[in-house]
């Protein structure tokens, strides 16, 4: 998931949460706001918490994997045939060229 969206999305639950959070504080029954609303704050704070954990570890995963790619599709060019064969004709053009100015 794009960082951005990853964001927008944790602000869109964070709020989300707080009107919960309002919302059962404002229903309560008198002398019970603190409960219901902690409640409700240990319930969902450790769902927000956990997806926010989930999100930002699978963007870590994600840029990992991206650069192991890189580098494997790097070492797939510098080791294929077609670029073998590019280096030694590379260094028997260097050679031959070595032994005529000399």
């Amino acid at each position: 998931m794009d960082h951005d969206v990853a964001k927008q999305l944790f602000l869109e639950q964070a709020s989300a949460f707080f009107d919960d959070l309002q919302a059962a504080a404002k229903h309560a029954p008198y002398g019970k706001i603190i409960d219901k609303a902690e409640l409700l704050a240990v319930e969902q704070g450790r769902e927000l918490i956990r997806g926010s954990l989930e999100s930002i570890v699978q963007e870590s995963i994600t840029q990992v994997e991206q650069e192991q790619k890189k580098r494997h599709n790097v070492l797939l060019r510098r080791n294929s045939p077609p670029s073998r064969i590019r280096q030694k004709a590379s260094r028997h053009r260097l050679e031959s060229h070595r032994v005529q100015t000399c």
